[in-house]
C-alpha cells in the first residue's frame, strides 16, 4: 500500500509539472502576440491529439520530434506515425528549432501538391524563404519527360502567382531515394510533402507510403499536407 500511495503521489506531481510546462509554453506564444489556449487531456496521446484537432476545427497539427536517431527508420515514434496516418489536417513535425530560410517541396503535380503550395505560401509571406520545387521523373512508372516538365512548370507558375520566385529541380529515379538525397545535400529548413500519392485515389484520406516513409526517414522538419475538406467528406 505505501508503494501504491507513493506512485499516485508521483503521478500527480508529474501531471502538475506537465501542466506548468504547458502554461509556460503558452506564455512564450502570448509574448509573441500569438493567441494560445492551454489544454490537458488524459488517454492515448495520438487519439487525444486527433480528437482535439477535429473537435476544435484546427487547421494544422504540430508535433515535436527527435532531431536524430541512431536507428534508421525510427526518426519518429508511434504517436507521430498514428497521427500522420489518421489526421485530417496537415501535420508539421518539428525536430529542432530553426529559422525557415530554405524550403524543399517534393512536387508530383497532384492537386494535393498544389494545395501544399497554396498552404505554405501565406505562412511565410512576410519572410519569403527560398522555395525549391523538386520533381522526380519516375521512369519506372512510365512517366514521360513531357509530363515531368509540365509538373515543374505548373509548380513554378503557382508559386509565382503567390509572390515567390522558386528554384526548380527535375531529376530521374525513385521518388523516395531522390528526395532523401536532395535533403541530405541541401541545407533545407523544412520539407513539404503532399499526403496523397499515386497508390491512393485523392478522395481517400490515406497518407501514401512514400510520404509516410519520408516523414520517418528525414532528419529535417516535415510538413505533410492534407486537404482538410477531404477528411470531412
Amino acid at each position: 500500500m505505501p508503494a501504491t500511495c507513493w506512485s499516485i503521489s508521483t503521478r500527480k506531481k508529474e501531471a502538475n509539472r506537465v501542466v506548468e510546462e504547458i502554461f509556460e509554453a503558452c506564455e512564450v506564444c502570448l509574448g509573441g502576440k500569438v493567441p494560445c489556449d492551454p489544454m490537458v487531456a488524459i488517454g492515448d496521446p495520438a487519439d487525444e491529439i486527433l480528437h482535439a484537432a477535429d473537435a476544435g476545427g484546427y487547421d494544422l497539427i504540430v508535433l515535436g520530434g527527435p532531431s536524430r536517431s541512431i536507428l534508421r527508420g525510427l526518426l519518429i515514434g508511434a504517436v507521430h506515425s498514428k497521427v500522420l496516418l489518421h489526421a485530417k489536417q496537415p501535420v508539421l513535425i518539428v525536430r529542432n528549432y530553426r529559422e525557415i530560410k530554405r524550403i524543399l517541396v517534393a512536387y508530383r503535380g497532384s492537386s494535393c501538391d498544389q494545395g501544399a503550395l497554396e498552404f505554405i505560401a501565406p505562412l511565410f509571406a512576410r519572410k519569403k524563404p527560398e522555395i525549391t520545387i523538386l520533381h522526380v521523373q519516375e521512369t519506372e512508372r512510365g512517366e514521360s519527360p513531357e509530363f515531368a516538365e509540365a509538373c515543374v512548370m505548373t509548380g513554378r507558375e503557382t508559386l509565382h502567382e503567390l509572390g515567390y520566385e522558386p528554384v526548380t529541380k527535375l531529376v530521374k529515379g525513385d521518388f523516395e531515394e531522390e528526395i532523401l538525397k536532395e535533403v541530405a545535400v541541401g541545407r533545407y529548413d523544412l520539407v513539404v510533402l503532399g499526403a496523397y500519392g499515386h497508390k491512393h485515389p485523392r478522395y481517400l484520406p490515406v497518407i501514401s507510403d512514400e510520404a509516410l516513409n519520408l516523414a520517418r526517414l528525414t532528419t529535417r522538419p516535415v510538413l505533410v499536407f492534407r486537404d482538410i475538406s477531404l477528411g470531412e467528406s
